[in-house]
């Protein structure tokens, strides 16, 4: 009677301890389960907040490549306006020869407005060297990299464009 009940008390004792041990394993496991929820959440909001980024660094993207656009419209119109001055302005030197006195303040208000257009185009260009800064800050912040980076050299040969006819207007004007 002895023996079978110290070997029921073995047996109830190994079953206790084994008891803890899986209660304890639980525990774990639920620990480790409640982990890696949280790093799942977090990094599903993560990524929500990327895509959110990326979203807004496209829209920017977009707007700065229609700026240019816009940028070199202006700048092309500038361009033929100044052409369509000068010409203007040899028409009348060539006319005013003979009444020179007269001549020589039309000329000098010509070369005013030749000035105003001229400064007209270096703020137009430092616009767009702004605008370029941007768009590198904008692009170094991040965004998804294979879409953004045909995006940026869009962006890039349009302001290239867009510097290379100010460029021009400011050798012609000279």
């Amino acid at each position: 009677d002895d023996k079978h009940r110290k070997e029921i008390e073995k047996i109830e004792k190994d079953r206790r301890r084994e008891a803890d041990m899986l209660q304890e394993e639980l525990i774990r496991e639920k620990n480790d389960k409640n982990e890696l929820k949280k790093k799942a959440d977090a990094s599903g909001s993560r990524v929500r907040n990327l895509e959110k980024d990326c979203k807004e660094l496209r829209e920017k993207i977009q707007v700065f490549l229609s700026k240019s656009d816009n940028d070199d419209a202006l700048v092309a119109a500038l361009q033929a306006e100044m052409q369509s001055m000068a010409a203007k302005a040899r028409e009348e030197r060539r006319r005013d020869k003979v009444s020179e006195s007269g001549a020589a303040q039309e000329v000098e208000d010509l070369r005013a407005e030749c000035r105003d257009r001229e400064q007209q185009v270096e703020r137009q260009h430092k616009i767009i060297v702004s605008l370029r800064a941007e768009l590198q800050a904008a692009v170094m912040r991040g965004g998804d990299a294979g879409d953004a980076s045909m995006e940026v050299e869009q962006a890039r040969a349009a302001s290239a464009q867009a510097l290379q006819r100010v460029r021009v207007l400011e050798v012609s004007s000279s």
